[in-house]
């Protein structure tokens, strides 16, 4: 009987984990779709990660574009929002590196986010914080003085999850 019941446990994970899986790979496949029409090119390679931004109950996508998409002082962060299966761009910001980090301070109901930045002819790295307001999406406001208020990874360098588009 013991064994009858951890087998019915492993089946239900399983299939939970399975059903899990299919959401997410159908909504990467929307973000893809949105980022075709948003004019990112066939073959580019792109790290992606979903949050709950603004505290809404449903995920934005952050999408870390390379290759064109790159500059001398990092490549493109863009952040999407779903609305009836179609992702919409809400905000574009240039020149960043991973990882991207969630902060704990919040503008306008929405998560500050922080990316790597070296540029500016400094050779040191320096954490963006990037701030969202209704009227601008997500713009870099500044630099980090205090590490300690970094939270969350969102997105990392050492595994992520490259995508390429066909």
């Amino acid at each position: 009987m013991r064994i009858l019941s951890v087998f019915i446990c492993i089946f239900l994970f399983a299939s939970l984990v399975a059903k899990n899986n299919a959401g997410d790979k159908g909504r990467d496949v929307e973000v893809a779709n949105s980022l075709k029409e948003y004019g990112v090119a066939s073959g580019t390679v792109y790290s992606i990660g979903f949050e709950d931004l603004n505290n809404d109950g449903d995920d934005e996508a952050l999408v870390f574009l390379t290759g064109d998409w790159c500059g001398s002082g990092g490549c493109t962060l863009l952040v999407l929002s779903a609305d009836s299966g179609k992702w919409n761009v809400i905000s574009k910001v240039p020149t960043l590196r991973l990882p991207i980090y969630k902060l704990r301070e919040t503008n306008d109901g929405w998560v500050d986010m922080s990316g790597v930045e070296y540029g500016g002819g400094e050779l040191q790295k320096k954490y963006s914080r990037l701030s969202c307001s209704s009227e601008n999406g997500y713009r870099k406001v500044g630099n980090i003085d205090d590490i300690d208020t970094i939270g969350k990874v969102l997105i990392v360098p050492e595994h992520p999850v490259f995508v390429s588009l066909e």
